[in-house]
């Protein structure tokens, strides 16, 4: 079953630092993210810079400028 760790990410992307960032992603930012779903989930999540990860493409959309 992955229901509770469906609820443990769903409240990690809920949480106000990685909703609203304050500015754009660095390093030390995406590392962040891994460490807080590894964290918080307990999966070992590894993000590669693709089109093809959601959780990657959703960190980068929150972080970046341009979005409303």
């Amino acid at each position: 079953m992955t229901y509770s760790e469906t609820v443990d990410l769903a409240h990690m992307l809920a949480m106000p630092r990685w909703r609203h960032p304050t500015g754009p992603a660095n390093k030390h930012e995406v590392r962040q993210f891994r460490r807080d779903i590894n964290h918080q989930v307990g999966i070992h999540y590894h993000p590669q810079d693709s089109p093809y990860d959601p959780l990657f493409r959703w960190f980068q959309k929150r972080h970046d400028p341009r979005s409303p």
